[in-house]
């Protein structure tokens, strides 16, 4: 039997709470798999970018990317897309925390 003071509204709530959770877990998986297929064209991605920059002298990683994905994310978009992307930014800070540290940009 239903309780009656959950309504309608309340489920629908709950319906839109665990898709974001379940889309958030799936960019965060699909982040962190990204992060470490990746990592090596990212790495030459960001030696093309920094070497014509003022920037040359730095190893920009790939952690800084997740976390600007996700601030861009968060500040753009406002949608189930906002929260998948905010996934990946994850994802791709939990792999490069595990397998380089957290760190973003070094000194060359």
């Amino acid at each position: 039997m239903e309780n009656p003071k959950i309504t309608s509204l309340d489920k629908t709530q709950t319906i839109k709470m665990n898709i974001y959770l379940l889309t958030l877990s799936l960019g965060v998986i699909l982040g962190f798999i990204t992060g470490k297929m990746w990592s090596n064209t990212f790495y030459k991605l960001q030696k093309m970018i920094t070497h014509k920059t003022f920037l040359k002298n730095y190893h920009i990683h790939h952690s800084l990317g997740g976390l600007i994905i996700s601030l861009l994310a968060v500040i753009i978009l406002n949608n189930w897309l906002e929260t998948i992307i905010v996934g990946l930014g994850i994802g791709m800070l939990i792999e490069h925390t595990i397998s380089n540290g957290f760190v973003f940009l070094t000194k060359k």
